[in-house]
């Protein structure tokens, strides 16, 4: 009797070693990689090599830096893909330092998905909110078009040179009068002074216009528009009759295009903690 529990006891042993890779995800509380492919749409090369550049980063600027890809965000918070996000981040503990400082985007590719996460005082000090929106036109489009691992890399670089402009002093900051409904296509270069940059070249631009106007007047001849027919043909030949006739009217019509969805525009969260950015891809 005693070595058939034993026997048994052996299986049961064997089974949960076997179901362990499968839930390690849902289940561990120990931190992930900085790159979790669990939707399968990077190669191992690929994975390879941004887990590598996101680890160089975050440990250079004790920030962590990570990317997570996942089936549907519904298996992990039915609320949205953004509190998702949030989730994992807590879940497993994600961050570097005391304070747990990262930035944390979400795929989700059932609908295509999107999330950022960031979390800390350094973090959000690094990532705010004109920055964040900043931060995802360096990826976004990339993503929008199927390029994962296109998208990811810029991710990385985008946010070490976000975290190396901040270290310096010179921190990525909203232009003077920035108003983020204003500035939906608006791309920015990180630590320049925007507000001085625009006035000065509106100012330049401006004279310019008056001078090119000034000489096109002084080279131009009075023309009075005629009202009449007849006051635009030669003296040889003469109308018998005077008469403006209405014929008809042209209309020019444009389609106007709408943009699809996979292109929809994301929006400012806060949550868990942290603030970040939701939306479609």
């Amino acid at each position: 009797m005693k070595k058939k529990t034993n026997g048994f006891v052996s299986v049961l042993l064997a089974l949960c070693l076997l179901l362990a890779p499968m839930t390690v995800f849902a289940e561990s509380n120990a931190q992930l990689n900085y790159v979790t492919d669990d939707a399968g749409i990077l190669t191992d090369s690929q994975w390879e090599d941004l887990e590598q550049r996101a680890q160089q980063v975050s440990e250079e600027y004790q920030c962590g830096v990570y990317m997570i890809t996942v089936d549907d965000y519904t298996d992990y918070s039915t609320e949205s893909v953004y509190t998702a996000d949030y989730t994992i981040y807590h879940n497993y503990e994600m961050g570097m330092g005391e304070d747990r400082d990262g930035i944390m985007i979400l795929l989700s590719m059932e609908d295509r998905d999107y999330a950022m996460f960031v979390y800390g005082p350094k973090a959000s000090e690094v990532f705010d909110a004109y920055g964040q929106e900043q931060l995802e036109t360096y990826f976004l489009d990339n993503f929008r078009e199927d390029d994962w691992y296109g998208g990811f890399g810029d991710y990385i670089d985008a946010c070490s040179n976000y975290l190396q402009l901040a270290e310096q002093g010179t921190p990525v900051r909203a232009p003077e009068g920035y108003d983020s409904g204003d500035y939906e296509d608006y791309e920015a270069t990180p630590g320049e002074n925007f507000g001085v940059s625009f006035l000065m070249a509106l100012g330049i631009s401006c004279v310019i216009s008056i001078i090119i106007c000034l000489l096109l007047l002084l080279k131009m001849h009075t023309v009075h528009q005629k009202t009449e027919a007849n006051d635009y043909v030669s003296e040889k030949l003469k109308l018998s009759r005077k008469e403006d006739r209405y014929t008809h009217t042209t209309q020019t019509r444009r389609k106007i295009e709408r943009e699809s969805s996979s292109s929809s525009s994301t929006h400012s969260e806060s949550g868990g903690g942290g603030s970040g950015r939701s939306g479609k891809f």
